[in-house]
């Protein structure tokens, strides 16, 4: 005979302190079971998918598990992945691992304090949509954008001597290839940040490569690619 027993428990906590509550589930410590009443939980491994054991004559092989809440979901998530790194002898670096709340927010206050995190380069937040709804948005990371804004910078000043028309086709192709990665929708600040930036750079050094101070380079200064979005997600 076979059953399929379905328990789902509310508890007026926080979703971290609920996966306290599950992670203690047949251990010494247990603070969920109410082994008071019942046979103690036992089972013959950490508690997941796959779990094996039982509370009295009963038996329970725990096939699937569905959480509500995202956070808690996460934390789950968090334990099996340490799990699988430490079967195969590796381990997450600690100062680059983190666990952050990361689900719609449903109010503005509440959007304020989600946290944020970087990926590939860029700066993922919540934020409001021009129709008011909640979305997930993306800018370029601080340090990303410190860093491509220094390299021009000395670039401009490492090549302030060369031909003025190979200075600036050389940057139209920086500025063009910062505008191909980081041209997503609503990043359309860090790619007008940059764009002036680089005319600023590179007036600067080209002045002061002469004792003159003059360069005749005006007809050249609106020839840059003016910031777009080129990938609309």
């Amino acid at each position: 005979m076979k059953a399929n027993n379905i328990h789902s428990r509310e508890y007026p906590v926080s979703s971290k302190e609920v996966g306290i509550l599950l992670d203690s589930l047949s251990s010494q410590n247990d603070l969920l079971w109410p082994h008071h009443l019942w046979p103690r939980m036992k089972f013959d491994k950490q508690l997941s998918v796959n779990s094996a054991g039982g509370h009295g004559q009963s038996d329970i092989m725990l096939k699937s598990m569905s959480l509500k809440n995202s956070f808690s979901s996460a934390l789950w998530g968090q334990r099996v992945l340490m799990d699988i790194m430490v079967m195969n002898s590796l381990k997450l670096h600690p100062d680059k691992t983190r666990l952050i709340e990361f689900g719609r927010p449903w109010s503005n206050e509440q959007g304020r304090k989600r946290g944020t995190f970087d990926f590939l380069g860029f700066t993922f937040h919540w934020g409001k949509t021009l129709k008011g709804y909640w979305a997930i948005k993306k800018k370029t990371a601080r340090k990303r954008l410190s860093r491509f804004m220094k390299q021009l910078w000395r670039w401009c000043k490492a090549n302030r001597h060369e031909p003025i028309g190979d200075q600036h086709l050389m940057l139209i192709s920086k500025l063009r290839g910062f505008y191909q990665y980081f041209g997503v929708r609503d990043n359309y600040k860090a790619l007008e940040v940059v764009f002036e930036y680089a005319e600023k750079a590179w007036r600067r050094w080209s002045i002061r490569r002469n004792s003159n101070g003059v360069v005749m380079f005006e007809d050249l200064r609106g020839r840059y690619p003016k910031p777009r979005i080129v990938h609309n997600i």
